[in-house]
């Protein structure tokens, strides 16, 4: 039986089967991702070793290179933004499709979408996967809100444990868990105000459990973890968002009369089963993947359905570099973690020496001082005034020891702690922009690629990302927006204007375009540059720039959108303009004729098809003639 069949108790049996295995396997993914993001936040030192620290009277050094790093990295990604174009799938030129396309743009910019990109790609980098759901919300816009990609923490993400392709492409099933205010769950699913939650034994959600026991023996160096007294999800409840696909059966059917293919269910073809054979008619069983959903909240099922969007999975991810080993994703601080440590270690311990050997200490005969408590305190003083008894000095009784020498090597040692990250990540100081040295430009061009060439993983796969999120937003679109509500869109032209979005349903195939976008600053310098360098060619060879240039000149767009706007050829005179407009008339007379025509041809045989049908379903008893 498919999953989707089953009774509501059979299905929580299913959810808590995937969600016991997927919870195991990304155990140690969990615990990593913690120590990851405590990195980034400059949380460096554990309680233990900070309580060492301050019990030996030693200073725990941070010094966080992380940040600036992760920084960089999310910065070169917002500064090289992409956009969506919609190209349909039509006989002739390649067009973008304006409508389609505007559309896309004034959807995410109503939901934010840049900055929750920006979101998901820092959690790429820090933990090695970004997650974001797509949805309609009814919150703001009795109409509906097209979310496109809502950023979600990934410690509230479950996933299959057995997919190995770049951003889980392969995964049978996708989860997210989260703790919700208890009155806003039961206004959302109110038949929650009924559950005995006394008697709920499902232990969905046990990631405190996860964390590593507590020494006993050091249970002191914890007395500021508060955790344990307190219930942070008083009042709240944790709801489960799981998404699955299953294979369903389709038949197609030739048709005989129009040419057309027809996908029929197995119940409708177990109908016609026998008339299809008898005449021959050509037909093929197929499967294909049916999307589902279902929301459980401790021991009951709040909601099930198929999923909103039919092709894929709304709860989205993005993934890192992957662990063959473990199976498990990862980003770049995975492997700064050590260096980070190693080096504030090694500072921590470099200033305690230089501190405690400042002035090396002496040998002092027990009456040679007036005060040896008072001697001891000033001793590293710069300035002391440390009183001794007459002929102390004179017969030897006090000799300082000579302070003990740095090692040779600590110059290079403190290097190595400051190249250590760079060199473990592939980051250089170019692409951080901190080289100091003199080099050539085309050097130093070629060293920020080489950055960005390591990089690449995570880029190639948040574009894989942008496309599958541009699937789901497209089908949210004519789905939910296409009632004609007013949308902004900006046409080749750069104008601005309001036009309502009615779409043609018909239209289903539509290519996607992830291009660079012409308002990222990196991609306006670097066109400009470009362009700059070939501007003296094209006008010695009499090539006039198109218009489009002033989209890539870093000035304001609303400069650009004005400056085009003059630049545009002037209309026809009102003569030309006349006899223009006789023409096209005619023309379109004409073409109503034949279009005429053509309706008149294709209803008589829709008409001959509809009555065939009509006929056989009669025969085989589907239609009562009666019902006729």
């Amino acid at each position: 039986m498919s999953i989707s069949k089953k009774s509501d108790d059979e299905l929580l049996e299913q959810i808590r089967s995937w969600h016991q295995s997927a919870r195991d396997a990304s155990k140690d993914w969990r615990k990593e991702a913690r120590d990851c993001e405590d990195m980034y936040a400059g949380r460096h030192w554990t309680e233990e070793d900070k309580a060492v620290m301050e019990e030996e009277l030693r200073n725990a050094m941070t010094f966080n290179r992380i940040t600036p790093l992760v920084d960089a990295v999310v910065g070169h990604q917002l500064n090289n933004r992409t956009e969506i174009r919609f190209i349909p799938r039509q006989i002739g030129d390649v067009q973008v499709s304006e409508v389609l396309t505007g559309a896309g743009r004034w959807v995410e910019d109503e939901a934010d979408t840049e900055d929750e990109e920006e979101e998901i790609f820092r959690d790429l980098v820090i933990t090695g996967m970004g997650w974001s759901e797509c949805r309609i919300s009814y919150d703001e816009n009795v109409d509906g809100k097209v979310i496109p990609g809502e950023r979600f923490s990934p410690m509230e993400a479950y996933w299959d444990p057995n997919s190995t392709r770049r951003n889980i492409d392969d995964s049978k099933f996708r989860g997210r868990g989260r703790w919700m205010d208890r009155g806003d769950a039961e206004s959302k699913w109110p038949e929650l105000k009924g559950v005995d939650w006394s008697d709920d034994k499902s232990n969905w959600d046990d990631a405190e459990a996860e964390d590593e026991p507590h020494n006993a023996a050091r249970a002191h160096f914890y007395e500021n973890d508060s955790r344990q007294w307190y219930d942070k999800h008083k009042d709240q409840v944790f709801i489960l968002h799981y998404q699955w696909w299953e294979f369903e059966p389709v038949h197609r059917v030739g048709d005989p009369v129009s040419g057309k293919i027809l996908e029929l269910s197995d119940s409708k073809y177990s109908k016609m089963r026998e008339y299809i054979e008898e005449n021959g008619i050509p037909h093929v069983r197929q499967t294909r993947k049916a999307y589902f959903y279902a929301f459980v909240a401790g021991p009951k099922v709040l909601e099930r359905g198929r999923n909103p969007w039919d092709k894929g999975f709304t709860l989205q991810c993005v993934t890192g570099k992957r662990d063959a080993a473990k199976n498990q994703w990862f980003g770049i601080v995975r492997a700064l973690i050590d260096p980070q440590k190693w080096s504030n270690k090694f500072l921590s311990d470099l200033q305690d020496m230089i501190v405690s050997n400042r002035q090396g200490g002496a040998f002092v005969e027990e009456t040679a001082l007036v005060d040896p408590r008072r001697a001891e305190d000033q001793w590293s003083m710069a300035n002391p005034l440390i009183m001794v008894r007459d002929g102390a000095l004179g017969r030897g009784a006090i000799i300082e020891r000579t302070p003990p020498q740095l090692p040779p090597a600590l110059d290079r040692m403190i290097e190595f702690c400051i190249s250590a990250l760079p060199a473990v990540s592939g980051i250089n100081q170019e692409f951080m922009g901190y080289a100091d040295r003199d080099q050539p430009n085309v050097l130093e061009m070629q060293r920020k690629r080489s950055a960005i060439n390591v990089l690449a993983t995570m880029f190639s796969s948040m574009r894989a990302y942008r496309k599958d999120r541009a699937r789901a937003m497209l089908h949210y679109i004519r789905t939910y927006m296409n009632d004609g509500r007013l949308i902004r869109v900006v046409g080749g032209d750069g104008n601005e204007q309001y036009i309502p979005l009615a779409l043609d349903p018909k239209t289903e195939d539509v290519d996607i375009i992830i291009d660079q976008s012409s308002s990222a600053p990196n991609q306006k310098e670097e066109t400009f540059s470009v362009l700059m360098a070939m501007a003296p060619y094209l006008t010695q060879a009499g090539i006039s720039p198109p218009v489009d240039v002033l989209d890539y000149m870093p000035i304001p767009s609303s400069l650009a959108t004005k400056w085009k706007e003059q630049l545009q050829p002037k209309g026809p005179t009102p003569e030309q303009e006349t006899l223009k407009q006789v023409a096209v008339s005619e023309a379109k007379q004409s073409e109503a004729d034949a279009m005429l025509k053509q309706a008149q041809a294709r209803k008589a045989i829709a008409d001959a098809q509809a009555q065939e049908l009509q006929n056989m379903a009669v025969q085989m008893g589907i239609l009562d003639p009666a019902e006729l």
